[in-house]
């Protein structure tokens, strides 16, 4: 059920509370249990969902492995998950996550049937999906290796700042997990990023000053956004409208370092600053 009404003493009287029941991921398992509010409800629910999903569709590991070359192999081997089958995994979570999201918008999973219902749909093309999705990933990695090297170059004393800043974004964008983190339909908003990243990188050396200025924005509207979720009630920290702010900053630093890559929409520190306001449901400036 959606809600039970659980009935404990208290005093003279009984309480009457509102539960939230909840699939819950145990890691080899789910379980049930009940919680307190609706935001927890969704985020324990699907998890749980995507935990008996994955349970019950075999890793293609060996699949995915034997569809690659050996340039795709070494790309994949390259990594941040430390193997290829750890990367595989992540991926094959990214495409489950992604169908237990579709499933919440077509009325949820609840019951045995409908979960039958997106097992069914899912089965029969879920390694072609898996591979597919892989491919995709190959080239972000490829990205992440261009933009790696081009960090390995170095730099003068006055590039320390812009450098440090971009190292740290790419450990951001791709990182064990960074499939599953951003989601299958985010891939080739990664992939933009990178790129971007990359442009950023090409053109520093010809106005250091300029990116160390757009740095610190960016620096600072980034701790405002962390300081907003942080006092946000635990069960909203990873809600879809903290993500999506985090993704409003992903397209400044394209609007600000690297505009002829193309933002996804108009954006700017305004916009950034609503969106945070909207978090702390303070009145927009």
């Amino acid at each position: 059920p959606e809600t039970v009404e659980l009935t404990t003493a208290a005093g003279r009287g009984a309480l009457h509370l509102l539960g939230h029941p909840a699939l819950v991921d145990e890691g080899g398992s789910a379980g049930v249990t009940v919680l307190e509010s609706a935001a927890a409800q969704q985020r324990a629910h699907r998890a749980g969902v995507v935990r008996l999903l994955r349970l019950a569709l075999p890793t293609p590991t060996r699949e995915v492995i034997d569809s690659l070359d050996g340039a795709g192999r070494l790309a994949l081997a390259r990594a941040p998950h430390g193997s290829v089958a750890g990367l595989v995994d992540d991926v094959a979570q990214a495409v489950v996550e992604q169908a237990a999201r579709a499933a919440e918008v077509s009325g949820g999973v609840r019951t045995a049937a409908a979960f039958a219902a997106v097992l069914d749909a899912l089965r029969p093309a879920f390694t072609a999906r898996v591979v597919e999705v892989v491919g995709v990933v190959q080239r972000v990695l490829a990205s992440a290796a261009q933009v790696q090297r081009r960090l390995d170059e170095g730099g003068d004393l006055r590039l320390l700042a812009s450098l440090g800043d971009a190292r740290a974004h790419l450990a951001s964008l791709v990182h064990p997990g960074f499939v599953s983190r951003a989601g299958v339909a985010r891939m080739p908003d990664l992939l933009r990023y990178l790129q971007a990243l990359l442009r950023r990188l090409e053109v520093v050396r010809a106005d250091p000053a300029r990116d160390r200025d757009r740095t610190g924005v960016v620096q600072r509207l980034a701790q405002e956004v962390d300081d907003a979720v942080a006092a946000l009630p635990a069960d909203r920290r990873d809600g879809d409208d903290v993500a999506a702010v985090r993704w409003m900053l992903e397209e400044l630093r394209v609007s600000l370092f690297a505009q002829s890559v193309g933002t996804a929409g108009p954006v700017s520190e305004v916009r950034v600053r609503r969106a945070v306001a909207a978090l702390r449901g303070a009145p927009a400036r």
